[in-house]
């Protein structure tokens, strides 16, 4: 074997680069609790997984006035009962584009909401059951953040939208790691309405009020506190503060005055206290107090407020609803799937047993159509450094190992193994290799085979990895990753390795 020679092929550089590339990421930092850096799903880790599909529907109008925008949206919000947005859209050079986007967040029957735009004198151009997808980011941030307040940031729960482009249809993918046999505790979580009102007292015999903020709109999202004791009352209770914004201030000061609510006389004040309701249930009825009523009366007042009188929990969910609001849309839980961690362990430990007999079938299989080592030796050392490379990628980018995962590997290192045999077959095709340059043409067809097969093999990939199915996209993806990482390290290294142990001269 010329050892020089190999030393100065670009091939076996490429491919020592790539490993010390992979066993640096590979290599575990202070943070990580095993041997490597590596992230596991959900199927190895335990935990648990919620799909969920948001209800409502867009649709595309023609002949909508921009600037009657948020008075149609009004109106066709009062008919339907339910909340709903009218966007314009702006499509330059086409006058038969749609120029409105109808957007209603519940589940209401197409023909109904058809009547109630054209009563708007408004032409539906196309409809769709989906959300726009600024409605399914905030969908997506507003369970995220729930999560993290009820469970903790550190639970490591992540949300995710999810898109399948042959049907059109998208769905929101929760995952929590250790929430076993808790779905009812997530799903809980997700649907708190979290519907948090003030209202002003107009009468206070019989009950009338009107509404201040609803659905939490106007508040200042930075400015909410988490639950706070409430050192002056002494009583064991907590308060969440937060500010409002300029608009909302506003109104606020203005319906304080309207009704009595900022009055200099506390009888009044007392008869006409902003009240303050969390899914419908009063949690503050207070007046406003002397220092407090004379800014709103000049109005001097900066909007910041406190919701008081609260135990911790109640304090907690209305935080999380002033933050977070009531969810953007309504979802349904399609499917739910909790493993636990000894299961997942398992899951480990049988992978890994798979995957040692997947590499000891290989060297076995070539050895017996071989018969020699020169052949079989490098084939399976190769192999484990396409796994080893594959590896060090998916802890560089953060992939988590599943069963897909582990799939696409199993996948990745038969036709990697596949590639080889054919490298083999075509540098020994008729006997013995004299020369170098003969081994070259002969790897030159070996490569042409390799290139087609691969092609194949990502053109056959890439619909499942665009399509959004779930684990199929996560199978998709780590066999193509390991297929390039094949055509483009592996294998030209291969070649160098056995052109330097077969070849005569």
């Amino acid at each position: 074997m010329n050892y020089v020679r190999l030393a100065k092929d670009w091939r076996t550089w490429l491919l020592l680069i790539s490993l010390s590339f992979a066993l640096f990421a590979l290599a575990p930092t202070a943070a990580d609790d095993g041997l490597t850096s590596l992230s596991y799903g959900l199927e190895l880790e335990g935990g648990t997984t919620l799909q969920l599909e948001p209800v409502g529907s867009t649709t595309e109008v023609r002949g909508l006035d921009q600037d009657e925008a948020p008075e149609v949206a009004s109106r066709i919000r009062e008919t339907l009962g339910v909340p709903v947005s009218v966007t314009p859209i702006v499509i330059e050079g086409d006058a038969d584009a749609p120029d409105g986007e109808v957007e209603v967040r519940d589940d209401v029957p197409e023909e109904e909401i058809r009547e109630a735009i054209e009563g708007e004198g408004l032409e539906v151009v196309t409809h769709e059951r989906q959300l726009t997808q600024e409605t399914l980011g905030d969908l997506r941030d507003s369970i995220q953040l729930r999560l993290d307040d009820r469970l903790g940031a550190g639970a490591g729960a992540e949300v995710a939208v999810q898109s399948n482009i042959l049907t059109g249809e998208s769905f929101v993918v929760v995952e929590v790691p250790g929430e076993r046999d808790e779905e009812d505790r997530l799903a809980d979580i997700i649907r708190q309405e979290g519907r948090f009102e003030i209202h002003g007292t107009v009468e206070p015999e019989p009950n009338v009020t009107t509404e201040l903020i609803g659905r939490g709109d106007g508040v200042l999202q930075g400015s909410v506190s988490q639950p706070i004791e409430d050192e002056d009352r002494g009583d064991g209770t907590y308060y969440v503060s937060f500010r409002m914004d300029d608009q909302t201030t506003q109104r606020f000061m203005d319906v304080m005055v309207e009704t009595g609510g900022a009055d200099p006389s506390d009888a009044t004040r007392r008869d006409h206290p902003p009240r303050m309701y969390f899914d419908g249930e009063e949690v503050f009825n207070g007046s406003l107090q002397p220092s407090l009523a004379q800014q709103v009366r000049e109005g001097t007042w900066d909007g910041g407020l406190r919701v008081t009188g609260m135990d911790r929990d109640q304090a907690q969910l209305v935080s999380v609803a002033l933050r977070a609001g009531e969810l953007p849309a309504p979802v349904r839980i399609v499917s739910t799937q909790t493993i636990s961690p000894l299961q997942g362990d398992l899951f480990k430990q049988y992978s890994l047993i798979v995957a040692f007999f997947a590499i000891l079938a290989v060297g076995a299989a070539v050895y017996n159509r071989y018969r020699d080592l020169r052949v079989a030796v490098p084939t399976v050392l190769t192999g484990l450094a396409e796994v080893v490379i594959l590896l060090g990628v998916s802890a560089a980018l953060n992939f988590n190992i599943d069963l897909a995962y582990i799939a696409g590997m199993i996948a990745v290192i038969g036709t990697g193994v596949d590639d080889l045999i054919i490298i083999a077959d075509e540098v020994q095709e008729r006997g013995h290799v004299q020369s170098a340059e003969v081994y070259r043409k002969r790897l030159k067809r070996a490569f042409i085979i390799i290139g087609m097969a691969a092609t194949t093999t990502i053109g056959a990939m890439l619909p499942l990895a665009w399509v959004g199915l779930g684990r199929i996209s996560g199978f998709a993806v780590v066999t193509i990753v390991g297929v390039l990482i094949g055509v483009l390290i592996t294998r030209p290294a291969y070649g160098s390795f056995l052109r330097e142990l077969i070849t005569e001269k």
